[in-house]
Formats: structure tokens, C-alpha cells, sequence
């Protein structure tokens, strides 16, 4: 369960805890809305749970395995880089300039949209975390 909003940006990919389902956050104001593949949802901030990174989703959202690193070159040039550690914090590169410490896929999502501008597109429906 999580509880702080503001970390959290329409498009970011989250868990919906009552059916265990991937969701995307399509509008956080007035109401939380998610859309998952086949029904939507309107709830409360407590019915979602934040997706940890793994190099599958990473792939997913269009990275290109190096292992441990997993890059992703943007049509402008930049270069994101997530590199896996076992510690479960992961360090986001853009270009070869350390710029977060990540552990979860939205973290990844905001910083990408940070550096590039772009949304990070992914494509987790139809797949349960649990």
C-alpha cells in the first residue's frame, strides 16, 4: 500500500491491489483513475502498490539488455542507463552521469520523462504480480 500521491505522475505503471492487476495512472485529480487492460478504475491512493524494477519489465518499457545494464537510447541522443545491483537500489544513468538511485518501475518512468521529456511506454497489462 502506498501513501504519498505526489510521488506518482499520470502514466506511471502501479499494482492494483484488490485484484492484484498492473494498472496505468491515468488521472490523479480530482480522483485517482487507473486503467488496467480490460476495466478501469477509480480508487484511493491507499489500493495501489508501486512495481519493483526486474530487468523483464525494464525490457518491457524498451531497454536493451547489457547485463547488469539496461539502456535505453532516446531519437535525441541521450542515453538512459539502469544498472541492477543486488542491493535492490538501482542507479539511473543519462548518458554516463549518475542522476537517481531507483528501485521502482514509476521512479524509473519519472526520471526518463525528466531527462528526455518522453513518457516511458510500457506495455504490462495482462500480467499479476501476485
Amino acid at each position: 500500500m502506498h501513501e504519498n500521491i505526489n510521488e506518482f505522475q499520470v502514466g506511471n505503471w502501479v499494482i492494483y491491489l484488490p485484484e492484484g492487476n498492473y494498472c496505468t495512472i491515468k488521472s490523479l485529480s480530482p480522483q485517482l483513475l487507473l486503467e488496467g487492460a480490460l476495466q478501469s478504475y477509480t480508487c484511493k491512493i491507499e489500493s495501489i502498490e508501486v512495481i519493483e524494477i526486474t530487468g523483464d519489465k525494464l525490457q518491457v518499457c524498451g531497454f536493451d539488455v547489457q547485463h547488469p545494464k539496461f539502456i535505453k537510447k532516446t531519437n535525441n541522443g541521450i542515453r538512459v542507463t539502469v544498472t541492477l545491483s543486488s542491493s535492490g537500489i538501482y542507479r539511473l544513468y543519462k548518458n554516463d552521469e549518475e542522476f537517481y538511485k531507483v528501485k521502482y518501475i514509476h521512479e524509473v518512468q519519472n526520471a526518463y520523462n525528466k531527462i528526455t521529456g518522453e513518457i516511458l511506454q510500457g506495455n504490462l497489462y495482462g500480467v499479476r504480480e501476485r
